[in-house]
């Protein structure tokens, strides 16, 4: 039997990359480009056509409720972008777990016209927040979201608001 040593000369290591610090900073602030921008916001614009035109579904309804989520996050500290209109994703958060509830009781999507308004209103807000958002803090808030989804699942969540998933 063959032992292996951590230090051993043996051991393949692979080089880390380098790392300008100064492109790092710059790129870490810099805003989303356009491209980023659409490509965050297709799937958002989508969803809320879907249910403005009654083609909503389980997969929109996921999209917005990542969407909101994301939002009530870079609402928060330290990046308070929109903390002024944080009840607007509250607000949205509801209509969304109303729209589920009405699915599993009826299986309708349908969305009356002040819920629609709603989730519209929250979508412009979030759209600003994106913005107007750096990439650092943007990839921080989903990073920072994702480990408080997955603690939250785990039952550790202690006041995490999440929406629950259908069932």
């Amino acid at each position: 039997m063959r032992t292996i040593h951590r230090n051993s000369a043996h051991a393949k290591r692979t080089p880390l990359p380098l790392v300008d610090p100064i492109q790092h900073a710059m790129s870490g602030a810099a805003c989303l480009t356009k491209g980023q921008l659409e490509t965050l916001m297709a799937p958002n614009r989508a969803a809320v056509a879907a249910l403005q035109y009654g083609q909503f579904n389980e997969h929109h309804w996921r999209v917005l409720v990542d969407a909101f989520n994301i939002a009530e996050v870079l609402a928060k500290p330290p990046v308070n972008l929109a903390n002024d209109h944080a009840d607007k994703f509250n607000d949205a958060h509801c209509v969304l777990l109303a729209l589920s509830e009405q699915y599993r009781d009826r299986r309708s999507w349908t969305a009356r016209g002040h819920q629609l308004q709603t989730i519209k209103d929250a979508m412009f807000i979030f759209q600003i927040q994106l913005e107007n958002v750096a990439q650092g803090e943007f990839e921080r808030t989903v990073e920072k979201l994702k480990r408080r989804m997955i603690e939250a699942l785990r039952g550790n969540g202690g006041n995490v608001r999440l929406v629950k998933a259908l069932s």
